[in-house]
């Protein structure tokens, strides 16, 4: 997870630094919201209080359960958890060591840039149909033979014009039409199709490093997780409406794992808000991860599908944490289609523990910082944090004081100075007997002049430092924040970036691929058009034919950004029709 620009702080905004004395932990699947009052006494976790509320609308739906615990006894307030389908989770690799991970807000670009496709990805998942089936309002086997007509293969009594006509209907129609749902229910799925997709540009994220620092060529593997920025603010509000402080969204399904505190290698299926994640455990972490539905498609389908794609190797423990009446009799047909014996995984959890779910039992350990939660991860609704210390208004009020104090303490050594001296010259005007210890005095006073001109020293360096934070770390962070732009504008579908480093007497070296020598002719001209308007330049430019990923055929391109004007020294000192090297 992730230190953030979220400043993407720590583990994303001052982490769990504050561990709470008792934490609200809800979890839904879009469909019901489930509640759990669970506090920490050393390694055990106990649920005091539970709720639940099926109501659509989802402010609705934590006001009920707020009000329903707090007539059980809770207090209310403090700080809450949310797992919910809307956040996804994955396994990604980042050109950052685990021991040395970046700024926050750079890591925030970087997580993002991995996670934006499969958020998308996972949002189309939020069907009509689906969501039709979860309210209860459309069976499985209707949704499926609706879907059939809509695509023009359902094998029924209606002639082949009606089922081309079809086709040209939308789901949510066709299921009227066979009279399986009415109107007021479709427009009741669109509401909270809309709610759960929430489409939208800005994505918030949280990291955290998996294993030690391994280089497998360059990369490193985190673990991550990503949700719509607007979702997120909706839920924080809904829980700020009931006084209690959402801090941290966990996925529907992948924190079970953290109820693991042994690092043996295993295999962990988890079902959960219409999917199923998979996990594949080493003696260092997290290995692979492998999600997919489980709506319609049927969870011991999504079951399978998910652990071959873990496999192989194939470790000799398998988990399965599922928290419904099926998941006994889901466990033991996995268990005869594999081949293997298959450890149904819950929470270690006492008090009313019936109600609580492995996944609330992992985001509960995750959230007290217990053995296991880094295995899952988080992301903060408050955004990546920095350290106090690294903000530049810390700097600046840094760097004054040290000037103010290195000015006051020169000033008292003046005084102190100027009072010897008159302390010497009246006792040598008066006691020529003492000249010895004037001149003691003297070499005490040369003693304090010389401290002064260190002190003095200091304050200039100040000064120097100053200008740097005040001056030249603001003009980096614009040049950085405009190559960033440069590099969205000139990428496209035909060109990847492999890297960007700045060196020492290069500049900013930039590595990338394309598709086709014309894609890289194109993208090195709209990188010296675009950093022309920054006083930028482009040199050193090269376009090679190179092997991409996947063992695509295409074209290498390098090249070095450095300031106009020492790109003109360059041309200058190159002799005319020679190459620069």
């Amino acid at each position: 997870m992730g230190r953030r620009m979220k400043f993407n702080i720590a583990t994303n905004i001052l982490p769990f630094h504050r561990r709470p004395g008792s934490l609200l932990v809800c979890e839904t699947d879009g469909f019901t919201l489930r509640a759990a009052v669970i506090s920490r006494s050393g390694d055990t976790l106990t649920a005091s209080f539970v709720a639940k509320s099926q109501a659509q609308d989802f402010k609705k739906a934590v006001a009920e359960v707020v009000s329903n615990l707090k007539v059980q006894g809770w207090k209310g307030g403090g700080k809450a958890v949310l797992l919910m389908p809307g956040v996804v989770t994955a396994l990604i690799e980042l050109p950052v060591m685990p021991s040395k991970p970046r700024a926050a807000m750079q890591m925030q670009e970087l997580v993002r840039w991995e996670l934006e496709p499969l958020l998308m990805q996972h949002t189309t998942v939020w069907s009509v149909g689906r969501i039709l089936v979860g309210l209860g309002y459309l069976e499985e086997s209707q949704a499926r033979e609706v879907f059939a007509r809509q695509q023009g293969k359902y094998e029924g009594k209606e002639n082949e014009i009606k089922l081309k006509m079809y086709s040209l209907k939308r789901f949510g129609d066709i299921a009227i039409e066979q009279g399986y749902i009415t109107r007021e229910q479709l427009d009741e799925a669109l509401a909270k199709q809309a709610w759960l997709r929430m489409d939208g540009d800005e994505i918030a994220c949280g990291w955290q490093a998996i294993s030690s620092d391994v280089d497998t060529q360059g990369s490193y593997p985190w673990l991550a997780s990503g949700v719509n920025k607007s979702l997120l603010k909706q839920w924080q509000d809904a829980f700020t409406a009931q006084r209690a402080s959402l801090d941290y969204l966990f996925p529907a399904a992948g924190c079970s794992v953290a109820n693991l505190s042994q690092n043996a290698p295993a295999i962990v299926l988890e079902v959960g808000g219409g999917q199923v994640v998979g996990m594949r455990l080493g003696e260092d972490g997290i290995e692979a991860i492998v999600t997919h539905e489980s709506s319609l498609n049927g969870a011991m389908e999504a079951c399978l599908e998910t652990y071959h794609g873990l496999t192989p190797p194939d470790p000799e423990v398998l988990f399965l944490a599922v928290d419904d009446v099926a998941g006994i009799g889901l466990a033991k047909t996995l268990a005869e289609v594999v081949g293997r014996k298959v450890i149904v995984l819950q929470g270690e959890i006492s008090g009313v523990a019936d109600s609580v779910t492995s996944g609330m039992a992992g985001a509960a350990r995750h959230a007290f910082g217990m053995a296991g939660s880094k295995y899952c991860c988080a992301v903060s609704t408050r955004g990546p944090n920095v350290p106090w210390t690294s903000l530049p208004e810390f700097r600046l009020a840094a760097g004054g004081g040290l000037i103010v104090a290195a000015i006051v303490l020169a000033e008292v050594i003046l005084q102190v100075r100027q009072s010897i001296a008159e302390t010497a010259a009246e006792r040598v005007s008066k006691q020529a007997a003492e000249l010895d210890a004037a001149v003691a005095s003297v070499q005490a006073l040369v003693k304090q002049h010389n401290d002064i001109k260190a002190k003095i020293k200091e304050a200039e360096n100040a000064e120097l430092k100053m200008a740097f934070y005040t001056e030249e770390l603001p003009r980096r962070t614009k040049m950085v924040t405009s190559l960033l732009a440069v590099f969205e504008r000139a990428t496209n579908d035909q060109v990847v970036l492999d890297s960007v480093a700045e060196e020492p007497g290069k500049g900013v070296v930039v590595s990338a691929w394309a598709l086709s020598d014309t894609a890289a002719q194109q993208f090195v001209l709209t990188m010296k058009h675009s950093l022309e308007l920054h006083g930028l330049a482009v040199v050193d430019a090269r376009v090679l034919e190179k092997i991409g990923r996947l063992s695509l055929p295409g074209y290498g391109v390098t090249f070095q950004i450095v300031d106009k004007a020492v790109a003109t020294k360059l041309a200058t000192a190159t002799p005319a029709g020679s190459k620069p090297k």
